[in-house]
């Protein structure tokens, strides 16, 4: 085991520690473990990012959250996405964005502005699906296509 690993699972270990000794819900603690999850993520420890990240996934720690926190948990979790191929991030990650808009809409909409521009990708994925899935589109009435009837009817001339 490398040294940064070795560093990055004591401080896991220390923030755990932290954690439980503070009732996992003070401030400081929040805080501080968002901070260690986004520290991991920029070192690309991402089994440590993801470790911290998912403890401050409880509803007791995410309603302790302000729109601020949130919106940088759903960072780490875009940023998390990047390394998963399953979408569970992806969805964490949107929901947390959609939770900081309903928390306070004017601070998370100034922390989304003000991401870096590599982020931005991130903000606008995470935008983009919250608007599907709050505004879904009604397929319901075009018709049933296959690719073939496409083709025919780009290569039929009218």
């Amino acid at each position: 085991m490398n040294i940064r690993k070795t560093v990055n699972l004591l401080i896991l270990l220390l923030s755990a520690s932290m954690w439980s000794c503070t009732g996992g819900g003070s401030a400081a603690g929040i805080e501080e473990s968002l901070r260690q999850a986004e520290e991991a993520v920029t070192q690309g420890d991402m089994q440590v990012a993801r470790s911290v990240a998912d403890h401050m996934t409880g509803d007791e720690i995410l309603s302790q959250l302000s729109a601020v926190q949130l919106a940088r948990l759903s960072m780490v979790y875009m940023q998390l996405a990047d390394n998963d191929n399953d979408g569970t991030s992806t969805a964490t990650a949107v929901d947390l964005y959609n939770r900081a808009y309903k928390a306070d809409a004017d601070s998370a909409e100034l922390f989304y502005t003000g991401v870096s521009p590599e982020q931005m990708q991130h903000v606008a994925a995470m935008s983009s699906l919250v608007s599907n899935l709050n505004h879904p589109v009604d397929m319901s009435d075009v018709d049933e296509f296959t690719p073939d009837s496409i083709i025919d009817n780009v290569m039929t001339p009218q």
